[in-house]
């Protein structure tokens, strides 16, 4: 998570960044009493568009299944730098591509570009896969650390479900997130494991 870029020559704020949770929803272009930016985000949180406090739009984005932009309107010199753009991700120009923590994503191969650092579990044969993004299913999923892919289809579900009569849909929800993040940790678990023995 960044929170500000420092410029190296003489240690000035030259951004400073706001989240709710781990979602980006606002910039200034300096310190805090500087120019506000926020961003609009669709389902799976990529930035769609970045407006200023007059709701006047300074970038708009469309995007391709696996983060490649179809559309920017991001080229006017004067509208404030955004490097969030597809599921929130920071994108590094150096590389073009996508930083997800834990490794790097190429939206030309719509793949990572370095191996997965949890191994993969039989029973879910696409997590053996070492390169794959969000298990192929970028529609429905999203890969913020480069570890593990969060299905919000699931989640999205849950909400719905919750706002039932009957709530079943929330159980089925809840117990499909455990069961995920039981594998997270069995993985974990497995890998560590094997660099002892």
């Amino acid at each position: 998570m960044i929170l500000l870029e420092i410029d190296p020559c003489d240690s000035t704020v030259k951004k400073s960044y706001v989240y709710a949770g781990d979602q980006i929803i606002m910039q200034h272009d300096g310190g805090m009493n500087a120019d506000k930016y926020f961003y609009i985000h669709d389902r799976l949180g990529s930035v769609r568009q970045v407006i200023d406090v007059n709701a006047s739009v300074e970038h708009l984005y469309t995007y391709g299944p696996f983060g490649k932009k179809l559309e920017a309107d991001d080229d006017d010199p004067c509208a404030p730098g955004n490097p969030f753009q597809f599921t929130g991700l920071y994108f590094d120009y150096e590389i073009d591509g996508y930083d997800a923590r834990a490794r790097e994503f190429s939206t030309e191969l719509s793949r990572f570009t370095s191996r997965d650092p949890i191994t993969g579990s039989l029973e879910e044969p696409l997590t053996l896969h070492t390169y794959l993004y969000c298990l192929n299913d970028s529609i429905n999923r999203t890969d913020l650390g480069g570890e593990f892919s969060a299905a919000e289809e699931t989640t999205t579900t849950g909400i719905q479900g919750g706002m039932g009569s009957s709530g079943g849909n929330a159980t089925q929800v809840t117990f499909n997130w455990a069961r995920q993040a039981i594998s997270k940790i069995q993985r974990q678990l497995y890998q560590r494991a094997m660099q002892i023995y």
